[in-house]
């Protein structure tokens, strides 16, 4: 998968923000191995910590940077930048459209923005509308409601821990949200890929 993303993307000025559950910047270090320039972006010092870890572990340099990706330090420094592992499309649709925004300001002139998505044929495939998951005597109980037209999945999510209760919603996106003019949607890896070409208007 690395040296897939690696070939999609140019090697100079990639920026990783997204926060990997399955292993911390498994993504950022894999690409610095392969002779990519990158900056990894998280709002989490534990994560970043960990990050510069294994980067210092793997002996590959790596440039980790705590922010939001709502907020952007840089205009016009990169040529990618990678959102993975269904990072994107949690956030109210105007803080989602900001992390659109950041990005293409980010962004050298014709440079790529790489999101992964959830696939929405996969979701519908073994779709489950109520799921409840147990972990040493705590609980997490998930409801769903999938809107097809708009790629996006609600979830109400109720956590009882140690005794005590928890009500949080919230969504996510899945490839249909992205499909436009500006770029395209396939699937890579039985996930979905949208890349961007970001075109800024002429002044």
């Amino acid at each position: 998968m690395l040296g897939k993303l690696a070939r999609e993307t140019t090697i100079n000025g990639i920026v990783d923000w997204v926060k990997e559950r399955r292993g911390h910047r498994r993504i950022a270090n894999g690409l610095a191995k392969r002779g990519c320039h990158v900056t990894g972006l998280d709002v989490a010092p534990a994560f970043l910590e960990q990050a510069r870890h294994n980067a210092a572990a793997s002996e590959v340099k790596v440039e980790y940077v705590e922010g939001d990706m709502r907020l952007l330090p840089w205009t016009e420094h990169f040529d990618c930048i990678i959102n993975w592992f269904t990072a994107y499309g949690y956030l109210p649709d105007d803080d989602n459209r900001k992390v659109l925004s950041e990005a293409c300001r980010a962004l050298k002139l014709g440079g790529k923005l790489l999101i992964e998505l959830n696939n929405r044929e996969r979701i519908l495939k073994n779709y489950q509308h109520e799921t409840i998951v147990e972990r040493d005597g705590n609980y997490m109980l998930d409801r769903m409601h999938y809107d097809v037209l708009m790629g996006r999945n609600y979830v109400e999510r109720l956590i009882i821990r140690d005794g005590q209760v928890r009500q949080m919603h919230f969504l996510f996106a899945s490839s249909p949200i992205l499909n436009s003019p500006y770029g395209f949607s396939r699937q890579v890896f039985g996930r979905s890929m949208a890349m961007i070409k970001m075109v800024r208007p002429s002044t």
